[in-house]
């Protein structure tokens, strides 16, 4: 073991053997040429030199520290005494710290040579990769739940679509005066709020059918700041926007609805009154900034407010289906999962940042288009016509709906010839020999779905009108380009009425 160096100001002949300084001209140099923040200190934790870089990493004039005491730029002065190299936080002028790896070389005197790796961009790496697991781990976690809730909503409907036609086909089979009428009604009320849920689970699995037009959001987000002010009593609204807001393709009725959601969250988070902030800008995502996300403009909306923030737990689960921070009996859970599934199925990304106590955040993001693209669905207008004896070919894979609705299509007055699937249909278009005016099908069934039966009865029966049902609502087109041929289980009567009756008119 080489002996312990002499301090370095003792005497210019000897040299120490662990660095080979022999003068404190010499430690001047090291210190001056050293890479990395450096300092010395003596036996009594008095800073006896310190290097530019160090200077320069705790935001001081060069030489300013010399002189001071170390708990002055240490964090954890302890962590200094025992001469072991290991991270510890070094402080800044304004108290701020610099996470930092240390090395120790000791001193005659008691003194040590301390060596600085400032280990803050690393620290910061590691933050953001973990903040991008997280949030990467939290969209696919949510991505599969929604592709459940889509797959359950789309069960349920069948379901609902049995239910309610045949209430209504008992409705018309009940005397005015039956004391079953009360009942039937409410049995419809509870199969219509069921639906309603079923409609959010849909929004959420992003399934639901949607207007795409290029919108401005500007004067959208003014409209509905004027009406949260005009019915929010103790509630401040602030909104701040950008002058050019690009263009999106969204929506316009749907950004209300979740703008509508979000305020309403915020509000019942500031029971006693507080302020909501709705701001807007462009931004742009470079590349590599999101694994997640693609890179290029965006229209960003950002409503916050000065309620009692999230725990951490509950940020992490706020955008699932039926994760609620209320009471049980005061929410189902859905409706910031709806508004999740509304801004992906924009091609839309959405974000929340909560501190306890101090507030939430939700970001939302829409990309920017340069220009006006048509919109998302075609508007049809159709009248009611007068029923006359025409006949329909209804085609489901599910009986029990097949059944039902050809039981009402026949009180309505049509001719029903019945198929449970693609194939199956085929066969009856071509045994019969009468006039077949209406193809009613569902969109996916096995083997052969809706569209592709569509396009070969179409070569068996010109000018055959096509109706489409089924019980999801925007089943083959996650692109917003809807049909208005279109008819979403569950359907009424009259539903079924209205649409076929417009159909055929239409064709």
């Amino acid at each position: 073991m080489p002996r312990a160096s002499q301090q370095f100001a003792d005497s210019a002949d000897e040299a120490d053997p662990l660095t080979g300084i022999s003068s404190s001209s010499a430690l001047d140099d090291l210190l001056r040429l050293s890479p990395i923040a450096s300092f010395a200190m003596d036996g009594s934790h008095i800073l006896t030199a310190a290097n530019h870089r160090l200077c320069e990493m705790l935001g001081y004039a060069d030489g300013e520290p010399v002189g001071m005491n170390l708990d002055r730029i240490a964090a954890d002065p302890e962590a200094f005494l025992t001469g072991i190299a290991g991270d510890t936080a070094l402080l800044r002028s304004d108290g701020a710290e610099v996470l930092c790896q240390m090395f120790f070389h000791p001193m005659t005197d008691g003194g040590k040579l301390v060596f600085a790796v400032d280990l803050s961009a690393r620290a910061k790496a590691e933050r953001d990769t973990l903040e991008s697991e997280k949030k990467r781990w939290q969209s696919d976690r949510i991505e599969a739940l929604g592709r459940l809730a889509g797959g359950i909503a789309h069960d349920f409907n069948n379901f609902l679509a049995v239910l309610l036609l045949h209430v209504d086909i008992l409705s018309l089979n009940l005397e005015q005066d039956s004391p079953a009428r009360s009942r039937v009604s409410e049995i419809k009320e509870v199969a219509n709020s069921i639906a309603c849920t079923v409609r959010q689970l849909f929004a959420f699995g992003r399934k639901q059918p949607m207007t795409l037009a290029p919108v401005q959001l500007g004067p959208v987000i003014e409209q509905f700041a004027n009406h949260l002010r005009a019915t929010s009593a103790g509630i401040e609204v602030e909104v701040s926007l950008e002058s050019d807001l690009g263009l999106c393709f969204v929506d316009h009725v749907q950004v209300i609805q979740v703008l509508s959601t979000l305020s309403e969250r915020a509000k019942e988070s500031m029971p006693n009154g507080g302020t909501v902030r709705i701001a807007s800008s462009n931004i742009t995502l470079v590349s590599g900034s999101s694994d997640i996300q693609p890179s290029g403009p965006y229209v960003q909306i950002a409503m916050s407010d000065t309620g009692g923030g999230l725990e951490a737990d509950s940020a992490a689960h706020i955008f699932e289906p039926f994760f609620s921070t209320k009471e049980t009996d005061k929410g189902k859970g859905l409706a910031l999962a709806m508004v999740y599934g509304i801004v992906k199925q924009s091609k839309g990304y959405i974000w929340t940042e909560s501190v306890d106590e101090e507030g939430t955040t939700f970001k939302i993001q829409f990309p920017r288009i340069d220009t006006q693209q048509p919109a998302g669905l075609e508007q049809t207008a159709f009248h009611r016509v007068s029923t006359e004896r025409k006949t329909v070919l209804l085609v489901d894979d599910e009986s029990a709906v097949r059944r039902v609705t050809g039981e009402f299509l026949e009180l309505a007055g049509y001719n029903v010839l019945q198929a449970g699937t693609g194939m199956e249909a085929l066969e009856i278009a071509q045994a019969h020999f009468g006039p077949l005016d209406l193809l009613l099908t569902d969109l996916l069934m096995p083997h052969m779905d809706g569209c592709q039966l569509a396009e070969r009865m179409a070569k068996l029966h010109p000018g055959l009108a096509i109706l489409f049902m089924s019980g999801n609502a925007n089943e083959s087109d996650d692109d917003g380009k809807g049909r208005p041929d279109f008819i979403s289980k569950p359907f009424s009567m009259a539903q079924l009425t209205d649409t076929v009756n417009n159909v055929l008119k239409g064709k």
